[in-house]
């Protein structure tokens, strides 16, 4: 029964994945003039990644405990619907109902460079992927996180590189390490 079971599911993500796809290369295609962080922002995200920690041994409560730590330092804010978008942007949905929903944005209420390097050293450690893999990882990006007032962030996000040590750090602090430390990875 689990492997009937197993074998829906990946039909299911499969599908999922081929929509996403679909309208990615539709989109890239359309031409616009309207810059993407000028358009205004559905209620609910586009995109989430997919979590891969759990095949890491990240328990959810370790990634739960590192996005409240990132609340508190003020990347996100403490309000639980943004802690609960964060998690669910990581793709980890934690019943049945979040897994046949989208969340809310996460608005990002720091530089762009340190979400850039959050999710960068998220990547590397992989935690995280997304339909298209690699190729589309800026664009799931942009489909799950808002700027600090509420606009979208635009592609560029891919080549702003968080330099700032003390950034880094806080980012390391709040959630990559203890990340690191259960995974077994050098960071």
């Amino acid at each position: 029964m689990q492997c009937v079971e197993r074998a829906e599911l990946m039909v299911r993500l499969k599908q999922r994945e081929d929509a996403v796809m679909q309208a990615l290369d539709s989109r890239a295609q359309t031409p616009t003039s309207i810059k993407e962080d000028e358009v205004l922002a559905g209620e609910l995200a586009e995109r989430q990644f997919s979590w891969r920690g759990a095949e890491r041994g990240v328990h959810i409560d370790v990634l739960r405990d590192g996005i409240r730590d990132l609340a508190n330092h003020g990347f996100i804010s403490r309000d639980i619907e943004q802690q609960v978008a964060l998690r669910r942007a990581l793709g980890v949905a934690v019943n049945e109902t979040e897994r046949n929903s989208r969340g809310q944005w996460v608005v990002w209420q720091a530089e762009q460079d340190s979400l850039n390097y959050f999710i960068d050293s998220l990547w590397q450690m992989q935690l995280i992927g997304c339909p298209g893999d690699r190729r589309y990882r800026w664009h799931t990006l942009c489909g799950a996180f808002l700027r600090a007032d509420g606009r979208r962030i635009d592609r560029s996000i891919k080549n702003n590189i968080c330099r700032n040590p003390s950034k880094r750090e806080a980012i390391d602090k709040a959630i990559l390490a203890g990340l690191a430390f259960v995974t077994g990875h050098r960071h």
